[in-house]
């Protein structure tokens, strides 16, 4: 019941979104509004489906280091100008410390929960832990190339020279293969039937983005 609820509340707010971008741009005037509900709503379904509630608090451990680790990551990143490039973040993803916005770690916490959780149930054991590490991180990675195009038209962040560096990529995909890692080999067995369709709703968006612009 709660599954079926979820599909239909996100679909219905996809779709919602989606047409509205499609019929007017200026929808995304209110990205500052948006883009945080998405994080959080998206977020919060997400844990409400996970299909091992019974290792929360193994998983609240793992999954406050990602959010602490990846946003001190991140503060050193746009301040100094290393590890993903040139950047700074603008105002769509809310209220910022030193420069980085709170809801930046709480992002990489949804998409590493995200990409890790993706495979079915049926499969999750059966698949040996490196091959689900480096899938993982290849999604994670195929999700940044998508997004990375519409992130200054979503007043996420600006490159500098609006020039968008191949070490950003790199970054990403080590980043990932790090959380993922970790995860991984502790014994963190992630199963959410939810996160599929996320991933995909999330993709055609920003697609839809990147075509509208």
């Amino acid at each position: 019941m709660l599954f079926r609820f979820s599909v239909f509340f996100l679909s219905t707010i996809y779709i919602i979104s989606i047409i509205s971008i499609l019929i007017d741009k200026s929808f995304l005037n209110y990205k500052n509004h948006i883009i945080p509900f998405f994080i959080i709503i998206n977020l919060l379904f997400l844990i409400m489906n996970d299909e091992n509630k019974d290792k929360i608090k193994s998983k609240l451990i793992y999954f406050t280091f990602i959010f602490m680790v990846s946003y001190f990551i991140e503060v050193i990143g746009v301040n100094y100008k290393v590890i993903f490039g040139s950047y700074e973040y603008g105002n769509s993803l809310g209220i910022k410390i030193f420069s980085t916005p709170i809801l930046i770690g709480i992002n990489w916490f949804f998409l590493i929960y995200l990409t890790a959780s993706i495979y079915p149930k049926s499969i999750n054991m059966k698949i040996p832990k490196n091959i689900k590490i480096l899938i993982s991180s290849l999604l994670m990675l195929a999700y940044d190339i998508v997004l990375e195009p519409v992130s200054s038209k979503l007043d996420l962040w600006y490159w500098s020279n609006n020039t968008i560096p191949i070490q950003n990529y790199i970054a990403w995909f080590v980043l990932s293969l790090l959380f993922h890692y970790i995860i991984n080999k502790n014994n963190q067995i992630l199963t959410n039937k939810l996160s599929a369709i996320i991933y995909i709703y999330q993709i055609i968006f920003f697609l839809i983005i990147n075509m509208v612009y």
